[in-house]
């Protein structure tokens, strides 16, 4: 469509209601639309993003309300919060109290956000908009969690569409490296260029902890302190790590390992989100830890701090 005197205009009729981005050529607006056989009243103002919207029709109507709460309720406190910590940081006024009040914060909103995306789905089932919406928090559910939602989608148009396939896709992926399955390995490169691979390490009589970050993970730099002492207290106790970096500069990968004062192997293929070990361990959010025992099974996922060092003292002894 050409816009003409500020207003474009768009006709047809579609077989079934989809979602389609609408972008506006030399500019930066990529506006979710769900295209459906009624009139949709589209807003866009090239100054100021937070005034685009999309209205008059059911189902936009609908992800308006969806979306307006997602980001004044949660999406904007989570960034505030993020802020702080960066800020804090950088002037080094990041206390380890500070730290633990800002994670705790952070922590309790997600998971209201979390609450409140699962509510919305549970509330709408077989719509476009709600698999949409299942497609976007599934990573954070758990594989019982999704497959209840799935349930939910009974229209073969909605549960053959993008949104609902992937999920069940990663719903997949996510069985074969869940608690109780043996690793799956990876290979990559550690920071002097050589191939290394997890099976170098895991299944081989001790207990391996997974360790997915990156060195511009704040944090993942914060929780690293705590994890040195972890492992200079039981490396030779029959434990190891092994560290996969979402890095995307290996320089900065490198430096990260040598400010942090990690001795543990490390490798990284330098993809960031990219990595093949995102889909293989279904990473969600990093810092995330995934606990072998010493045949390889994975015995436990995302333990942290005092929960990591009482897991391991409980399996290595004090």
């Amino acid at each position: 469509a050409v816009v003409t005197g500020g207003k474009f205009t768009i006709e047809g009729t579609v077989e079934s209601p989809y979602l389609y981005n609408l972008s506006v050529e030399g500019k930066n607006v990529n506006l979710p639309v769900f295209l459906e056989n009624a009139p949709i009243k589209v807003n866009i103002d090239l100054a100021e993003a937070t005034n685009n919207n999309v209205s008059g029709s059911p189902l936009n109507d609908k992800y308006s309300v969806y979306a307006k709460e997602a980001r004044d309720s949660y999406q904007n406190k989570l960034m505030d919060i993020n802020k702080r910590w960066q800020e804090l940081s950088t002037e080094g006024k990041l206390t380890p109290e500070i730290e633990t009040e800002l994670r705790e914060e952070s922590s309790k909103l997600m998971e209201e956000y979390k609450q409140y995306q699962m509510k919305f789905v549970s509330d709408n089932p077989n719509s476009i908009v709600s698999a949409y919406v299942l497609r976007t928090i599934s990573r954070g559910l758990t594989p019982e969690e999704v497959e209840m939602y799935l349930s939910k989608y009974t229209d073969p148009f909605i549960s053959s569409s993008y949104f609902i396939t992937s999920v069940k896709e990663e719903l997949e992926a996510s069985k074969k490296v869940a608690v109780g399955q043996k690793f799956t390995d990876i290979k990559m490169n550690n920071p002097e260029g050589n191939p290394i691979a997890l099976s170098d390490y895991a299944g081989k009589g001790k207990y391996v902890l997974i360790d997915f970050w990156a060195s511009w993970c704040g944090p993942c730099r914060a929780a690293n302190p705590g994890v040195v002492k972890l492992y200079e207290k039981y490396k030779n106790k029959g434990f190891e790590i092994v560290g996969v970096s979402l890095d995307k500069s290996k320089d900065a990968w490198v430096k990260g390992i040598e400010d942090d004062k990690i001795t543990w192997p490390q490798m990284s293929d330098l993809k960031q989100w990219d990595s093949e070990a995102v889909p293989t361990y279904q990473i969600k959010g990093i810092p995330m830890m995934v606990l072998l025992d010493k045949d390889g099974t994975i015995i436990s996922r995302d333990l942290h701090g005092e929960s990591l060092e009482k897991k391991i003292e409980e399996l290595l002894g004090a």
